[in-house]
């Protein structure tokens, strides 16, 4: 199993966050998702709220996304969202 994942956070004016991460919490609409290494296959709406990420420098990482998709493959997470900003 691999130690990390790539995580992407993508807005419709290009992306804000792209790299390697160990760990992530993501604000699906009914609760957040944890997400590590070798994470299930899913696909989910997003709410309103806080997303953060540890990337592999052990630096934590936080956006606020306002709604969209996850969808989480072969230790990729890519998240698609209207709108976003660095909390």
């Amino acid at each position: 199993m691999d130690e990390s994942f790539h995580i992407q956070v993508a807005t419709p004016t290009g992306l804000l966050a792209d790299a390697d991460a160990v760990s992530a919490q993501i604000p699906a609409e009914n609760g957040y998702i944890g997400v590590l290494p070798g994470h299930a296959s899913l696909l989910a709406a997003l709410g309103d709220d806080k997303l953060s990420y540890v990337t592999t420098s052990s630096e934590t990482r936080t956006l606020i996304v306002h709604g969209g998709y996850v969808e989480i493959h072969d230790d990729h997470v890519r998240i698609l969202t209207p709108s976003a900003e660095q909390a």
